[in-house]
C-alpha cells in the first residue's frame, strides 16, 4: 500500500521467526525478503523457506536506506519512507538571489 509517507509491505512467512529473516535492497531497486523456518518433523530435511522479490517502483523517491522492518507472529511488515524534496538526488534546488 502506498501513502503519503511511503510504501508498507506485509509478506506472510508462517513458521519463520526475525532470527532467520534477511531483508535486502539490490542495487537496482528489488527488494528481496528471504527466510526459513524449523523443521516440522525430525525426518524433514529443511524446514520452510521463503524467498520472495519486488521492483521498488520509482527508487529515486524511496529512502532506501531507512526501511524498517518487523517481524512478528510469521509476518513481515516492512515499510519504505519516501524521500523529501531536499534529500531527493534527482531533484536539484536552485536557490533564487
Amino acid at each position: 500500500m502506498e501513502t503519503d509517507d511511503g510504501l508498507y509491505l506485509r509478506v506472510d512467512m508462517p513458521g519463520v521467526g526475525k532470527e532467520s529473516v534477511k531483508v535486502l535492497v539490490e542495487k537496482e531497486g528489488t527488494l528481496v525478503m528471504e527466510g526459513e523456518g524449523k523443521k516440522d518433523f525430525k525426518d524433514d530435511e529443511f524446514g520452510p523457506r521463503y524467498t520472495n522479490s519486488i521492483q521498488l517502483p520509482q527508487t529515486a523517491l524511496l529512502n532506501t536506506k531507512a526501511i524498517k522492518a518487523e517481524m512478528v507472529n510469521g509476518v513481515l511488515k516492512l515499510f519504505v519512507p519516501k524521500l523529501k524534496v531536499e534529500e531527493r538526488t534527482d531533484v536539484l534546488l536552485v536557490s533564487v538571489d
